[in-house]
């Protein structure tokens, strides 16, 4: 973007101009008010009068406000209408955004006989009356708009408004106007018009009141407590309010965003708060475009007094129903006495708020409300503030202008009369005193803001409205003025004409500079000079269609115009869909295998096809329930469903398995579908509890581990679902038809199997403690190793854009480091697999995740930002590292540090953290930052932590200006005065418009450096302060302050309202955070720390440490609701433990195949013992189960352990297996975007491997240990015969009793 600067030239040329005085954009405020009803006094002889009640809007006791209504009158507040008459007599004033960026002013009196005068009065708004109607107050005011007019109507509340009573209740400033001011800007009102008013409709002031706040008495504020001593307020850019603390007179005085004192224009007095509050309240845009929209129902907030402040929640029942404020601990809030300053404050675009403590820390206040849904569109609202705004804007400029030319001939006058005398005398020095006053006061009328609102207004169309034509039936729409559209327009801006100087333009006043700053970023595409574009999201908008809309806009784009080059470096909706094809092509590959098992199994392929088409049933039937259930196709909840494929024919494996050998028995095909399912239903039912409650306890979760797991959850649990309906329903109908001509068929191989295993398995029975024992010893083996194993949180997932960080030494010259990014630009092209490389300098750094960090607002030529897309050719995971390490070799050699960055969770990694990040807490600043330096020493012994630092490094040298407050006292002024002057006179710059010329955008800035304060002058500046007797006289700075150098933090921050510092790290490559920081502890804990201090890990760590506890959490919950399962299946206590046991094998198995494969633990693959958990006791559960059948039906134990582990062999392998090989795609894919799911898949496939094979002989060993007696069973009658003879025959059995009773009373018969 192109900026113009105009420099303000020489004072001579300023007194020419003589734009008058800055306008002081006034920050106002708007107040409720209250009434408080008088006791009733008890009856008694001699009734005792009521007690006076206090002051319903201060609390205050100062005199009876019995039967007192207060008044409420709006304020005008937008520039040109400060300074307000009777603000500092008001007991309260609230204030809050109505219409555009207008921030509407209320002022509240308890006793409407103070008001001396009050104005300029301005039109009501129906939320300054949400806050004065539950008063009982009076509303006065000139005009409403549409919603106020409907509030008051609804209500049928009586206001006092000048649109209708004119004269009667308000009047005319004449002198005002003649200062230049505008005529709405111009009416007042005063206790005796109001009550005039009131008179005339038949109403009076009298009535009852309710009280504000509960009043009463707060403790004082310790000096080291005051946590709230400045309050900014942004309700828009020009309107900001700023509340100092006072500690001389305990009240927050009320400032301007320029620093200037908002003064009450009847008396001069600068407008002071006991209590400070501001509502949050969500707010939004009504139908109209510009008008503000609240929810006045309840809200967070702040509550500030004597220099502290806390949290607030606040409620309210409706538009006449008082506000109900709490404090954090829910009790009612005590407001202390006196006046109050309210703030309605919506936190829309814009808008902020900011508090600073008496140590000048920034306080983390609550967050932003959430904004309402607009009646209209976000365009059309946009086009109607932004008209509205315009219109403000100019009626603001044209009132500034009028003001400046009015006061000009005055100022003018004088300087050239002081002047003509002391040429006359040219040593008389009263006479230079004067000729320098007068040249002061013209100076004074001249500053950046005047000009900049000069500018604005002049660069100023919009149509005003539609003319008529007195002869014919037609409307023209009229359109007034134009907009500057050329540079030398703006040169000839005429300012103002002078009598004998003439007319006076821009130019004459100031140099006129074009700064073009194209050439200040370095933004490059494939060596080329390139312009970055950067498109986000919103918050619920779907990455995916964003993605498709801009792919296509770009598309569209380079066939309109061919020759331009464009280019996506990065594309999130890309990356999804890449990561979401991977797991696809898994899934389907390992459904693949899985039929492949089982035809290897059966030998047959006409079962094979029925398991097979249960695949694709229960997908769908799972499809349709997470559509319904609103759970979206990403990558966790697709990883579940890729997981599950090779589970969800297990059921359909157990149950079309015995079928096929009840078939195999010569059983008609109807009844050994029937009777097959049947035998096997408890189990399966069983085994598929028990892998799904293990997921139940993610719902007792929080945080990332819910978001993350909660979908997988979901599908997994879906799919089971869906396979156990078609297992126990689909599978046996079709087995129908499949099996109706069987031939069985001789399998001498799996009859080998089978023999060998029996005769292995009675060998395991004679010796139990050698399979007891190789178990037990790989089981510790397992568990150190798994001790020192690493953690992080998540798995780092490839993508197929490369971002390359580069930093060059602090303080190079710009074009120097400009010409080393393209050197590492040119070696980066070099390298075979890059396709196209974008890089931005650290001024406009780009970011993937967030716009947040899109434009960081300063210059940064130390660090660049490059990124490398991948071109086709490379998809695997090897194949990027592979070109990242070239890259790296051929930029070795350069003066730059390179840090390459393949992941694509930055996201993610945002979220959860990364690197070493060491918190610690205390109140004293100094030792915080010696311990600091003790913890770095301590963290850099260990070998793997590098870039350690401790935030202190960043610590700058400051000015402070030590202030004599008694002696600044003496003169006049407080110490938030100075500062505010001082705030004022450091801003040198002030944005006017944006100007559109010759197709560019161009932002017009005004620059003031014709008296720029320095460190070597700042002491003998002179500030202008008024006195107690109303003279003003200069005093320099250095007679009441001196300069003092010190080093202060770069940030100073707080947690739980201790002073805290951060020592962070980062960790090098091939270490791993979680095993450093188990290092790094036992070195800390040698560190003693001073009482008062404390010290704790954060950042990744700490989520980590929580991740671990709930992912722990969920598997012990998991293990307790499996064991239940297993108690109602076996309806045995012991039965579920001797399945249990398989759980560790399981484990075992699970951290061997991280080992082995070099990964480890996170989220993902404790995720994965969960799953293995709940799978891994289904074998051992369709095992005892079908031990205790054949036991109960007359086998001996041995025999029944033996005949159950051949006759359940083939279903446990072949459940397995196609478990086993469905994942294998996911643990040996190398294709980006399946590292996610690998450590889940790795623990799964070693867990169900090792389990499976340990199961087929500990299981049996076990049970033959523990389980001695027959299991028994619950009688449930024999099902073939009806024991029970059914409700009708009970009933025709009740009719034939009745029968029997009737004929012996000689009734009628019932037939038999």
């Amino acid at each position: 973007m192109r900026k113009f600067q105009a420099l303000s030239l020489s004072a001579a040329l300023l007194a020419s101009l003589l734009l008058g005085g800055c306008a002081n954009n006034a920050a106002s405020s708007d107040a409720a008010s209250s009434d408080s009803a008088a006791s009733e006094p008890e009856a008694t002889p001699e009734p005792t009068p009521a007690p006076p009640a206090a002051n319903p809007l201060t609390g205050a006791a100062d005199a009876d406000y019995t039967g007192k209504r207060p008044v409420a009158v709006t304020l005008r507040n937008m520039t040109g209408s400060t300074p307000q008459w009777g603000i500092a007599s008001a007991d309260v004033l609230v204030e809050g955004v109505t219409e555009g960026t207008t921030a509407s002013l209320m002022a509240l009196y308890a006793n409407p006989d103070s008001i001396a005068k009050a104005g300029p009065v301005g039109p009501a708004r129906d939320l300054l009356l949400q806050v004065a109607l539950p008063l009982n107050a009076v509303p006065v005011h000139i005009d409403k708009n549409i919603y106020a007019s409907n509030l008051l109507n609804t209500l049928a509340y009586q206001d006092l408004d000048g649109y209708h009573i004119g004269k009667t209740a308000f009047a005319f400033d004449q002198d005002r106007q003649n200062a230049g001011y505008a005529e709405e800007n111009c009416w007042y009102t005063t206790a005796e018009l109001i009550n005039s008013g009131l008179a005339s409709y038949g109403v009076s002031l009298n009535g009852d009141n309710t009280p504000l706040f509960q009043f009463g008495e707060r403790p004082a504020v310790d000096p080291a407590d005051r946590s709230g001593m400045n309050l900014t307020i942004t309700f828009s850019p020009d309107d900001i309010d700023c509340l100092n603390y006072d500690t001389g007179t305990g009240l927050y005085a009320l400032s301007n965003g320029d620093g200037s004192p908002v003064q009450d224009a009847d008396n001069g007095q600068q407008v002071g708060f006991t209590n400070v509050f501001v509502f949050y309240a969500s707010s939004g845009i009504k139908d109209d475009g510009y008008t503000r929209q609240y929810d006045m129902t309840a809200g967070t907030g702040l509550y500030l007094h004597g220099g502290a402040w806390e949290r607030i929640n606040w409620t309210k029942e409706d538009a006449t129903g008082p506000f109900a404020i709490t404090n954090e601990a829910g009790e009612t809030l005590v407001v202390s006495q006196g006046k109050s300053f309210i703030a309605i404050w919506g936190g829309y675009y814009g808008q902020s708020i900011s508090l600073t403590a008496a140590d000048g820390s920034a306080q983390t206040l609550p967050d932003k409300p959430a904004l309402l849904e607009s009646g209209i569109s976000e365009e059309a609202a946009a086009a109607a503030e932004a008209d509205y705004n315009a219109a403000q804007e100019a009626a603001s400029a044209e009132t500034e202008l009028a003001r400046a030319q009015a006061e000009l001939p005055d100022a003018q006058a004088a300087l050239e009369e002081a002047q003509a005398v002391l040429d006359a005398d040219p040593e008389n020095q009263d006479l230079i005193t004067a000729r320098d006053n007068a040249q002061a006061n013209v100076d004074a009328l001249v500053d950046k803001t005047t000009l900049a609102n000069l500018i604005r207004a002049q660069d100023f169309s919009m149509p005003a409205g539609y003319l008529g034509n007195a002869d014919e039936d037609h409307q023209w729409l009229l359109h007034v003025g134009d907009n500057i559209e050329s540079l030398e327009a703006l040169e000839n801006l005429l300012l103002v004409t002078i009598d004998e100087v003439g007319d006076v333009r821009l130019r004459d006043v100031a140099d006129i500079t074009v700064v073009d700053n194209v050439g200040d970023a370095y933004m490059s595409l494939n060596g080329g000079d390139g312009v970055l574009l950067s498109v986000y999201k919103s918050s619920t908008a779907s990455t995916n269609e964003v993605s498709a809309a801009c792919r296509e806009a770009v598309a569209g784009l380079a066939e309109e115009f061919p020759t331009l080059d464009l280019r996506i470096v990065s594309d999130q909706g890309e990356l999804i869909d890449t990561f979401i094809s991977s797991i696809l092509n898994s899934l389907l590959l390992g459904g693949l295998l899985a039929v492949v098992v089982l035809a290897l199994f059966l030998r047959d392929w006409k079962p094979t096809v029925l398991v097979a088409v249960s695949i694709p049933f229960s997908v769908l039937l799972a499809l349709l329930l997470m559509y319904f259930t609103g759970v979206s196709a990403n990558i966790m909840s697709l990883g579940g469903l890729s997981l599950a494929v090779g589970m969800l024919v297990d059921n359909s494996v157990v149950v079309l398995e015995n079928i096929y050998r009840l078939r195999g028995r010569g059983i008609s095909p109807a009844r050994a579908a029937v009777q097959g399912a049947k035998q096997i239903s408890g189990a399966v039912v069983a085994s598929t509890l028990t892998t799904v409650c293990v997921f139940m306890p993610i719902a007792f979760t929080t945080g990332m581990v819910n978001q993350m797991m909660m979908p997988f959850a979901l599908t997994l649990t879906y799919v089971l679902t869906a396979s156990l309906v078609v297992a126990l329903t689909l599978v046996p109908a079709l087995s129908r038809f499949v099996f109706r001509r069987y031939r069985p068929r001789r399998d001498d191989f799996s009859g080998k199997v089978k023999g060998a295993y029996g005769r292995s398995l009675q060998f395991a029975l004679r010796h139990k403690a050698l399979p007891l024992l190789v178990a037990a010893s790989l089981l510790v083996v397992a568990v150190v190793g798994a001790a020192g194993m690493g953690i992080s949180l998540l798995p780092s997932m490839t993508s197929r854009t490369v971002s390359l960080t580069v930093t060059v030494s602090e303080g190079t010259e710009k074009d120097d480091a400009f010409a080393v990014a393209d050197q590492v630009m040119d070696a980066a092209l070099s390298v075979e697999g890059v396709g196209t490389v974008a890089a931005v300098d650290g001024t406009a750094s780009a970011s993937v995740v967030s716009s947040a960090a899109a434009d960081t607002g300063a210059e940064n030529f130390d660090e660049f930002m490059f990124y490398l897309e991948m071109d086709d050719g490379i998809a695997t995971d090897g194949e990027v590292n592979a070109v990242v390490d070239e890259v790296m070799a051929r930029t070795e050699g350069l003066p730059c540090e390179v840090i390459p960055s393949t992941s694509s969770d930055s996201s993610v990694t945002s979220m959860a953290g990364s690197g070493l990040s060491i918190t610690l807490t205390g109140d004293d600043p100094a030792k915080l930052a010696e311990l600091s330096e003790e913890v770095a020493g301590l963290v850099d012994e260990v070998e793997g932590y590098t870039e350690i630092e401790t935030g202190t490094e960043d610590a700058d040298r400051e000015l402070k200006l030590v202030i004599d407050e008694d002696a600044l006292t003496r003169e006049g002024w407080t110490v938030a005065q100075l500062y505010e002057y001082l705030a004022g006179a450091l801003s040198h710059e002030a944005d006017s418009s944006i100007l559109e010329m010759d197709g560019t955008r161009a932002q017009v800035t005004i620059v003031d450096e014709t008296h720029p304060i320095t460190r070597e002058n700042i002491l003998d500046e002179k500030v202008t302060i008024t006195g107690r007797d109303g003279e003003s006289k200069e005093v320099a700075i250095g007679d009441f302050a001196t300069l003092e150098e010190s080093e202060a933090p770069a940030t100073i921050a707080h947690e739980n309202s201790q002073k805290t510092v951060t020592i962070t790290a980062e960790v090098a490559d091939g270490h791993n955070n979680a095993l450093l920081a188990r290092e790094l502890q036992q070195k800390l804990d040698g560190l003693q720390l001073p009482d008062g201090y404390s010290m704790s890990f954060s950042g990744e760590l700490e989520n980590i440490d929580t991740m671990l506890d709930q992912m722990t959490m969920l598997l012990v919950l998991g293990l307790v609701l499996i064991y239940l399962v297993m108690v109602a299946q076996f309806q045995s206590l012991l039965s579920p433990f001797i399945v249990m046991a398989t759980v560790p094998l399981a484990f075992t198995g699970g951290f061997a195949a991280l080992w082995a494969a070099g990964e480890q633990l996170t989220m993902m693959s404790l995720m994965g013992f969960a799953v293995l958990m709940g799978t891994v006791v289904n074998n051992g559960i369709v095992f005892v189960d079908y031990v205790n059948q054949l036991r109960r039906g007359g086998l001996e134990k041995r025999d029944a352990l033996e005949a159950a582990g051949r006759t359940r062999m083939r279903p446990i392998l072949m459940t397995a297996l196609t478990t086993i090989l469905a994942m294998l795609p996911l643990v040996f894919s190398q294709q980006i975007g399946t590292s996610m799911e690998r450590g889940m898949a790795l623990v799964v496939v070693g867990g169900l491997a090792y389990a499976t094979l340990m199961t087929l002989y500990i299981v049996p060993v076990l049970y033959d240990l523990l389980y001695r007696k027959v299991p028994t069973e619950v009688d449930l009658g024999d099902e073939s015969i009806d024991d029970d003879p059914g409700d009708a025959q009970a009933y025709l059995e009740e009719l034939r009793g009745k029968h029997a009773a009737g004929a012996d009373s000689g009734e009628g018969a019932l037939p038999a």
